[in-house]
């Protein structure tokens, strides 16, 4: 049932009478992700790609699939940003954190993507300055940088 909301000016939605509260949204909720057009599917999933794979909801889980099944590119970029977002926040020893980052140069290029070149170009000018900021953080303090 569709009602007015004279205060806020827009149309919303409530549940048909005999419904429990709550139960109406999950019906809508469970039609709507297969029957979503391509705009909204696109447009109710960019959140989830903002969001790290592990803080995803079921109902993100369920339109991340949806969304990467339709768009494999899509989840390709999804990985991509991953994988540097990994690198950023995993990496312990300088070495590891130049390994991970030439497998990620080689994702990055078998990828294709003109956008992610650009970022990686970027990062491998300045990947002295960038891996000492990831590690020296991650370091105890008895390793202070001090050559």
């Amino acid at each position: 049932m569709k009602t007015r909301d004279k205060r806020l000016g827009f149309f919303r939605f409530t549940a048909p009478l005999g419904l429990k509260k709550g139960s109406f949204s999950k019906v809508v909720g469970e039609l709507n992700n297969e029957s979503d057009s391509r705009k909204q599917l696109l447009a109710r999933s960019r959140y989830l790609l903002y969001k790290l794979r592990d803080k995803w909801t079921n109902s993100q889980k369920e339109r991340a699939a949806i969304l990467f099944t339709k768009y494999p590119d899509i989840e390709k970029a999804y990985n991509l940003v991953d994988g540097l977002r990994n690198i950023f926040n995993k990496a312990i020893d300088k070495g590891v954190a130049y390994t991970k980052l030439a497998h990620w140069y080689r994702q990055v290029e078998e990828s294709g993507f003109k956008s992610f070149n650009t970022v990686a170009n970027s990062i491998y000018s300045n990947y002295h300055s960038i891996i000492l900021k990831i590690v020296a953080p991650m370091l105890p303090p008895s390793h202070s940088m001090q050559k």
